[in-house]
C-alpha cells in the first residue's frame, strides 16, 4: 500500500480537526469574553487588558449613548451578556437595569469598578443654588475626577486577576502603566485649573460634581433633563436670577443635548454656552480617556478666562 503524500496528510488531518470544533483559531476566537456597560467602563478595560491574547472586551451600549440613567436592555445586550465571561459596570446605581440583568443571569460575574469610593449626593458639591435633580440619589459619576478613575481601574484590574489567573502579570503591567498616566493627568489637570480655582458654573447634568471637588470649581446649580424633560418657567425663572446674582459666565452641556432651555439662559444672561463630554462617548483609543479629560479643562479654562 502506497503511503499517502505528506501534503495530503496534513490536509486530512486540519478537515479532521475543523469538523470536531477543535481548531486553534476556533479557541481563540472564543476566548474570555468581557463586556463592559459604557464608554468609561470600556476604556478602563481595554488598558487593563491590552496586548492579551484570547481576551476580548465588548462595550454593551453604543460608544455614544452617554450615561445609562434610563437605559433600556436591548435583546442584543441580552444576547452579549449570555455569552460574556464578566460584566464590567460603573455601579453606585448607573447601571438600574442590573436587577433584571441577574434575575436572567445569575451567575454572571460583575466587577463593580465604583465600590469603594465615597458618594456624593446629587446637588451635594454644588454651591447656594438649588438643583433641579433629586439631592437624595447617589451621584454615580465618580470616574469624572482622575483619583475616582485610578480607583475603578485598580478595582477592575483585582477583578481581572481572580479570573484570569495565568494574566495576572500582564494585567499588572498594564495596570500599573495606566496608573502612572492617570496620575500624569490629575497633576495636569490640577494645575492647568489653579487659576480659574473657585469659579462658579451652571451645568445641564449633575455630572460634573466629582469633577468640580476634585479641581476647585463650584457648581452653581444643575439643571436635569433625562427624566422630566426640559425645565419649566419657574426653573427657568430661578436659574436666570442664579446666573445673574452669582455673576456666572459659563453654562455647559454635553454633546448630545437637544433641548432649548441652555441657549434661553444663555441669551437672557450672557453667559457662555459651552460643551463638554462626561466621558461618555469618543474613539476607540486607548488614551480617550486623558484626551477628553484634557479637552474638557481646556475649554472650561478658556470659557471662564476668556468672559471672567
Amino acid at each position: 500500500m502506497k503511503k499517502l503524500p505528506l501534503v495530503l496528510l496534513s490536509a486530512l488531518l486540519c478537515f479532521l480537526l475543523a469538523m470536531t470544533g477543535c481548531t486553534p483559531s476556533r479557541q481563540e476566537e472564543q476566548g474570555f469574553q468581557i463586556v463592559t456597560s459604557f464608554y468609561p467602563m470600556y476604556l478602563f478595560t481595554r488598558n487593563l487588558t491590552q496586548g492579551i491574547s484570547g481576551v476580548h472586551v465588548v462595550n454593551m451600549t453604543a460608544q455614544n449613548a452617554g450615561c445609562l440613567h434610563d437605559y433600556q436592555l436591548l435583546s442584543r445586550d441580552m444576547k452579549a451578556l449570555g455569552s460574556a465571561d464578566v460584566f464590567v459596570i460603573n455601579g453606585a446605581g448607573m447601571e438600574g437595569f442590573l436587577d433584571k440583568v441577574l434575575e436572567q443571569l445569575p451567575s454572571l460575574p460583575v466587577i463593580t469598578a465604583s465600590e469603594g469610593i465615597e458618594l456624593l449626593c446629587e446637588g451635594e458639591a454644588h454651591g447656594e443654588g438649588a438643583s433641579h435633580g433629586h439631592m437624595h440619589e447617589a451621584n454615580a459619576h465618580v470616574w469624572l475626577s482622575v483619583p475616582n478613575a485610578i480607583h475603578e481601574v485598580n478595582q477592575i484590574a483585582g477583578g481581572l486577576k481572580a479570573l484570569l489567573p495565568g494574566s495576572q502579570s500582564q494585567i499588572e503591567q498594564n495596570r500599573a502603566a495606566y496608573v502612572s498616566r492617570l496620575e500624569a493627568l490629575d497633576a495636569e489637570l490640577t494645575a492647568a485649573l489653579s487659576p480659574v480655582r473657585g469659579a462658579q458654573i451652571i451645568s445641564f447634568h449633575e455630572a460634573y460634581d466629582y469633577f468640580a471637588q476634585r479641581y476647585g470649581l463650584t457648581i452653581a446649580g444643575a439643571v436635569e433633563t433625562h427624566e422630566g424633560g426640559e425645565p419649566g418657567t419657574r426653573e427657568l425663572v430661578e436659574t436666570v436670577e442664579l446666573i445673574r446674582s452669582h455673576g456666572i459666565r459659563a453654562i455647559f452641556i454635553e454633546p448630545d443635548y437637544q433641548g432649548s432651555a441652555a441657549g434661553i439662559l444663555s441669551r437672557e444672561t450672557g453667559a457662555q454656552l459651552c460643551t463638554l463630554n462626561p466621558v461618555t462617548q469618543g474613539g476607540d483609543t486607548l488614551t480617550a480617556y486623558e484626551d477628553i479629560m484634557r479637552e474638557n479643562a481646556s475649554i472650561i479654562l478658556e470659557a471662564i478666562q476668556h468672559v471672567g
